[in-house]
């Protein structure tokens, strides 16, 4: 059985500009415990490029526009 746990600290990740402003996202991933092996887990990260601090679509925008 799973139970809340808290959270993994906050990951700030740029994305596409809106309005000519940046976009900041703030994540925040949620920690479970699970009462059958007594470890805590979370599940899987896959929202940011790797090595950098973008989403993997704006990473692919920037890539592609030769930046």
């Amino acid at each position: 059985m799973l139970e809340p746990n808290g959270f993994l600290d906050q990951a700030i990740i740029r994305d596409f500009p809106l309005r000519g402003k940046a976009c900041f996202l703030h994540l925040r991933r949620r920690k479970w415990h699970d009462h059958d092996t007594g470890q805590s887990v979370c599940g899987p990260w896959s929202t940011v490029a790797g090595g950098t601090r973008l989403t993997e679509e704006f990473g692919a925008f920037l890539k592609g526009s030769d930046r």
